[in-house]
């Protein structure tokens, strides 16, 4: 078969990080990754908003009662799956059939600490995953 460097390892192509910054600048980049302000794709220009209290991925948060996790995608193909993850396990698990996703979401079930990351799969099976969000209970 024809291959190149994008395809010869998997059907879905390499993988990205995407950077949430103001500018594409050293200045900018290193302290986002360093942040983790960033995500994962295999390779599609998948768009992730994921926040909680209004801190974005890759924060820590300090917080006592319930969680509100806001979460917005922007895909360039049909979204398959949404998956909400706590502490490694599915709590929310959303079938759609569109390219964009916008939602919140109210976590009750709270414990001292927890933490939240999302996935994204496509219609083509590409996919993106979020850093997580870190949440340690207010004293």
């Amino acid at each position: 078969p024809l291959y190149n460097w994008s395809n010869k390892f998997t059907k879905v192509g390499s993988g990205k990080t995407a950077v949430i910054c103001n500018q594409l600048t050293r200045r900018e980049v290193y302290p986002a990754l360093k942040s983790h302000t960033c995500y994962a794709t295999t390779g599609a220009p998948i768009g992730i908003g994921f926040s909680l209290k209004g801190k974005p991925m890759g924060s820590t948060v300090r917080t006592s009662g319930t969680r509100e996790i806001k979460v917005s995608i922007q895909a360039p193909s049909r979204i398959r799956l949404l998956e909400l993850i706590k502490n490694g396990i599915p709590i929310l698990r959303e079938y759609c059939e569109s390219r964009n996703e916008e939602f919140s979401y109210i976590d009750e079930r709270t414990r001292d600490s927890d933490s939240y990351y999302l996935k994204v799969v496509l219609k083509d099976m590409e996919t993106a995953w979020s850093s997580p969000i870190f949440v340690e209970r207010k004293t």
